[in-house]
């Protein structure tokens, strides 16, 4: 209950303070990453606060909140390894915005996530993770992920290393791998 009033504090006394771009990035005393935006993700024409937090001191993982003002906490999800970016996109140009979350565990494993807000829950709609590198394009007319993999070829005597992308597009209610 602390917590949860702590997050709505903060996003609420944060919010005031945002930059044009809908955004906070601090770092609070015990070094933890905190990020706060503010969007419409659900089209009701009212302005979700989203939280992020890297929590170093519970095994590495980051949280993630999304808050309004009349309700308080809506829900929060939790990110493995430290927090490395948030990002509100718009896959479907619908005037509704998703959350995607990057983050890193201490072997340098790239996590990646988006979830939407619908019916006022939390809902994951792509996962994914790699140990060699993730892109992203939602800037385009087709959002597209691109997710890098090791692959080993033994050729003789030789073992060949190799990175090879797979490539996850939108079709307009879910990834597909190309």
């Amino acid at each position: 209950m602390r917590v949860k009033f702590l997050y709505l504090f903060l996003a609420l006394f944060l919010s005031g303070c945002l930059t044009s771009s809908g955004s906070v990035n601090n770092k609070t005393k015990d070094n933890k990453v905190f990020v706060v935006k503010k969007a419409d993700l659900n089209g009701d024409m009212l302005i979700e606060i989203v939280t992020a937090e890297d929590q170093k001191d519970q095994v590495s993982k980051g949280r993630v909140a999304v808050m309004r003002k009349d309700k308080g906490e809506i829900g929060s999800f939790s990110v493995p390894g430290h927090f490395s970016n948030l990002e509100l996109i718009e896959l479907d140009m619908d005037g509704c915005k998703q959350i995607a979350v990057r983050s890193k565990d201490d072997s340098n494993r790239t996590y990646f996530t988006i979830h939407k807000l619908k019916n006022m829950n939390l809902v994951k709609i792509f996962e994914i993770s790699s140990d060699s590198g993730i892109e992203t394009e939602f800037d385009s007319t087709i959002p597209r992920i691109r997710v890098a993999r090791n692959i080993t070829k033994v050729d003789g005597s030789c073992q060949i290393k190799e990175i090879k992308w797979a490539t996850w597009v939108w079709t307009g209610d879910r990834f597909i791998k190309e």
